[in-house]
């Protein structure tokens, strides 16, 4: 999970007790926005403990490597009721490798809080320290994105090639194990030889930028992966990408 979000750990703290669960960064200053929610959480925990079942609860606590994988497609509605517009949403999951991405068909960019495509990985297996992890996201440059998942695999087109933003796609890689930035001494090129994956990029037509590293997305320091659709393209704009887990 991304080190300055609380949210999703406040269920486990609530049902479990801190230490259990994903461990965000302690004094990280971006968590004070996620107090209130913690607080209003905390009143619906006896709630949420009641439809827990045994075996799941036995999950939630657990740590470590489990086996399999699944695949969870939802449509996530923007308001309550009857007109409604929704995002059509696929996750692949497994232990060392998640996926999850999103179809949005709007006129108006969400924004950089907006993440359209995302892929997390234990860049280092031991997940030190605990339970660090690494991504890489779609910066939502353009409104209307066709991203899909299957297993190992992801794939993000523009179909509506007149809107703004659509000349670009922009990946923001981050969370880089020490163990291989700092002891072995490994840089980024690009997206296709990371800490424990190996990726296979298909991005036809298109120009790679040079990597660029210092920017931020959300207080997260970022690697800056960025494809340009040239002016006398023709077609649907697309990459996409086959992953396989190496560690």
């Amino acid at each position: 999970m991304v080190t300055n979000s609380a949210v999703i750990d406040y269920f486990w703290w609530g049902l479990y007790g801190y230490g259990i669960g994903p461990q965000p960064n302690k004094l990280e200053s971006d968590l004070l926005f996620d107090v209130t929610q913690g607080a209003s959480l905390a009143l619906i925990m006896d709630v949420v403990a009641e439809h827990i079942s045994k075996k799941d609860d036995e999950w939630l606590r657990a740590q470590g490597i489990w086996h399999g994988n699944r695949t969870i497609t939802k449509q996530i509605p923007d308001s309550i009721g009857e007109i409604r517009q929704t995002r059509n949403a696929t996750t692949w999951i497994s232990a060392t490798l998640m996926i999850g991405a999103q179809q949005v068909n709007e006129t108006v960019n969400r924004g950089e809080q907006y993440v359209p495509a995302i892929v997390q990985w234990a860049g280092d297996k031991n997940h030190k320290p605990h339970p660090y992890m690494s991504f890489f996201s779609l910066y939502p440059t353009a409104s209307t994105i066709n991203a899909v998942v299957a297993p190992n695999y992801l794939e993000v087109s523009y179909p509506n090639t007149t809107q703004v933003g659509t000349d670009i796609f922009t990946f923001a890689l981050a969370q880089l194990p020490p163990s291989w930035t700092l002891i072995k001494k490994k840089f980024v090129k690009g997206l296709e030889e990371l800490p424990c994956l190996n990726v296979t990029v298909n991005a036809k037509g298109l120009q790679r930028l040079p990597v660029v590293y210092g920017a931020t997305v959300e207080d997260n320091r970022v690697y800056n992966v960025s494809y340009i659709v040239p002016a006398d393209f023709s077609g649907t704009p697309k990459v996409s990408f086959t992953f396989e887990y190496t560690c």
